[in-house]
């Protein structure tokens, strides 16, 4: 193994050894009819970064790790530089999650290929956990000894970077490997198998050990402990200034393909390998379109009879209408849906639900969308609903409002956007509830009710919280208003959500021009 082999003139004439060249070869691994940017998401010993940086940006100064590289559209980008507050987006969530998200949903997403044991700490010889972990990207990966270089942590752990990147796909498979290894009991050295999985943070190079004050550095397999232990404190080097340099100090030789290392498959097996194989097409994608087209109908109208509040989908149109049975179905990908009843969920893990939807003669009749458009429907019991189109970055948004805020919520932000949501947006017209100080007020009744017996008391927090918002707003102020929510909230209270439950009242409705809104928080 070698230490600096890879920095000198003698390496591969085709490594990409620059930010232009980085890009185009990474955009070689993945599936685009749209330009796209390689991102990425840095994070520090206590948290991830709210934004995504471009793979040629700075590396901020407090960046300790680094995510998978994520594919975004110019769309994308520009969503994030045009906010002024990267945490306003929705509950806990920041932009960079949004970005994250979308990309995972549509598969474009590379994980760098990466093995690490800090099997040290329980014993092992260090010299003893780089032989084993080399060998299992030798052995089980099937790279060649220059295709990959060694790291020590700075403390007890030994870090592989292989010359590949992988999809999610191959990210499971390399998983699978992983805990075969482990669990093969011919070796003492673990593998650390929590490594592969979505949006997992990578040491970067050069960081500094929080324990030992070590920084991760370049070792060969053969150094002893007290060897890297040595070159890890005597390291005269800070972190790499771009990821460009992070790829050129981690990535020995030439990123060649996305389906690297030759032990993985490209795709899912679908040979004999599944009770189910018989049914199902054999390749992915073909399988996603069999489920759009046969799965469990996604119904706008299903159980509308529980409450007033519209069922609330969002959808990315997959294909044309098809008839069976004489009703009508589209074929959709649904990003989120709740139904009527509020119970009736669906939501996918780390991509869309393959799902055809329903809907009415009535629906069917004003249907004009075209495969990849974005749609929001805001179904009824009338099974006449209201449809709307939406860009892929607002669809994206609603899902996770949606997700973790609930059908109200996001009928609000579709209000806010001013698109017709009928009777169930913010009262369903361009002014808020009422805000009367009158005694009888329902706003202040269940302010007195929450004040009394705490957030419980009420059937509807996000309901009775925006109410009562509207009220103070009115009488306290911006400050008064926000101090009201703190005590009430108490371990609860996020300053950013709160920061954007006002400012959508005080700048959706005229009735609070006399309230000034105060910068946005930054944490």
């Amino acid at each position: 193994m070698h230490d600096t082999q890879h920095d000198s003139e003698g390496t591969d004439h085709n490594r990409p050894n620059s930010a232009q060249e980085w890009k185009k070869r990474l955009l070689s691994l993945v599936d685009h009819s749209e330009p796209l940017t390689p991102v990425v998401r840095y994070g520090t010993s206590e948290k991830q970064l709210p934004e995504v940086h471009t793979i040629h940006e700075p590396i901020p100064e407090e960046a300790t790790t680094v995510s998978p590289v994520y594919f975004v559209t110019d769309e994308q980008l520009n969503q994030q530089d045009r906010l002024t507050n990267p945490y306003r987006v929705s509950g806990n969530s920041t932009i960079a999650k949004v970005l994250q998200d979308q990309a995972e949903a549509a598969g474009r997403v590379l994980y760098p290929v990466i093995a690490e044991s800090d099997s040290a700490e329980d014993g092992a010889s260090l010299d003893k956990v780089a032989r084993e972990v080399s060998q299992f990207a030798q052995e089980e990966l099937e790279f060649s000894s220059d295709s990959f270089s060694l790291w020590y942590s700075g403390n007890r752990s030994v870090h592989v970077h292989a010359a590949a990147f992988v999809g999610e796909y191959g990210r499971d498979q390399i998983k699978e490997l992983a805990q075969e290894f482990n669990q093969s009991g011919e070796s003492v050295v673990e593998l650390d198998t929590g490594l592969y999985s979505s949006k997992r943070q990578f040491r970067l190079p050069g960081v500094k050990h929080r324990d030992t004050g070590g920084r991760k550095v370049l070792i060969e397999e053969k150094w002893s402990h007290t060897r890297a232990f040595q070159a890890s404190q005597t390291a005269d080097r800070t972190t790499p200034e771009t990821y460009i340099d992070v790829l050129n100090e981690t990535v020995p030789g030439l990123v060649t393909d996305v389906s690297r290392p030759q032990a993985l498959q490209s795709n899912p097996p679908t040979d004999d390998q599944s009770e189910e194989a018989e049914k199902i097409p054999p390749r992915l994608d073909a399988w996603r379109d069999y489920w759009r087209h046969n799965d469990h109908p996604l119904s706008p109208y299903a159980n509308a009879d529980a409450d007033d509040i519209h069922s609330v989908s969002v959808i990315k149109v997959m294909g044309e209408p098809f008839e069976r049975a004489g009703s009508h179905f589209v074929p959709c990908d649904v990003l989120g849906a709740i139904g009527g009843d509020g119970d009736y969920r669906v939501f996918g893990e780390e991509r869309p639900v393959a799902r055809p939807l329903k809907l009415s003669g009535r629906d069917i009749k004003k249907w004009n969308y075209e495969k990849t458009d974005y749609v929001v429907i805001l179904g009824g019991r009338s099974r006449q609903s209201r449809i709307h189109e939406v860009d892929s970055v607002d669809a994206e948004l609603l899902r996770v409002i949606l997700k973790e805020d609930g059908r109200q919520a996001a009928l609000n932000h579709l209000d806010h956007w001013e698109y017709d949501t009928g009777s169930t947006g913010m009262n369903g017209s361009c002014r808020p509830p009422q805000s009367t100080t009158s005694e009888g007020s329902d706003a202040e009744e269940l302010q007195r009710e929450i004040e009394r017996k705490g957030l419980g008391a009420v059937d509807n927090v996000y309901d009775a919280l925006f109410k009562i918002s509207c009220r103070l707003l009115h009488l306290r102020g911006w400050d008064g208003t926000r101090e009201w929510l703190k005590e009430v909230l108490g371990e609860a209270f996020d300053p950013c959500d709160t920061y954007d439950h006002l400012s959508t009242i005080v700048e959706t409705y005229s009735e609070y021009d006399h309230v000034t809104v105060p910068p946005s928080p930054t944490n």
